[in-house]
């Protein structure tokens, strides 16, 4: 795995959850994600980044930590993460043929574009600002 640091920025998501304005929090809670916002972590230090990498050994999906193996299911990103881990398969729904003028307006703006997490965290900056 490789990790681009213009793709993948802790920071931009801990500004974009201290960011946000109560009702986008209550919206995040009543997804199930209400954990995340608790997060205080700004970023990762790289070298810390880089062990965990080398240390997840895939065929096995655990970090060897040479006395101690911490699995990675979903349990324990849920544990860690807050993250449901049950629901719906949103691979089973089926396809809404109306879509809300939100995602009718990110399919316009964004049309065969890929939207870094860094865009991202910007736009909801923008729109914390525009609903002052």
């Amino acid at each position: 795995m490789v990790w681009d640091t213009n793709t993948f920025i802790p920071a931009s998501t801990f500004l974009a959850l201290a960011g946000m304005k109560k009702k986008q929090r209550d919206t995040v809670r009543s997804m199930g994600f209400g954990k995340l916002l608790s997060f205080k972590v700004d970023g990762i230090p790289s070298k810390l980044g880089h062990y965990v990498v080398d240390m997840f050994d895939t065929k096995k999906m655990e970090i060897n930590l040479g006395a101690v193996q911490i699995k990675v299911n979903k349990e324990s990103v849920h544990q860690l993460l807050g993250i449901p881990n049950s629901g719906i398969n949103l691979f089973l729904m089926a396809r809404q043929k109306k879509q809300d003028s939100v995602c009718e307006e990110w399919k316009r703006r964004n049309r065969g574009k890929v939207v870094s997490p860094t865009e991202i965290t910007e736009r909801i900056i923008e729109s914390n600002d525009a609903m002052e």
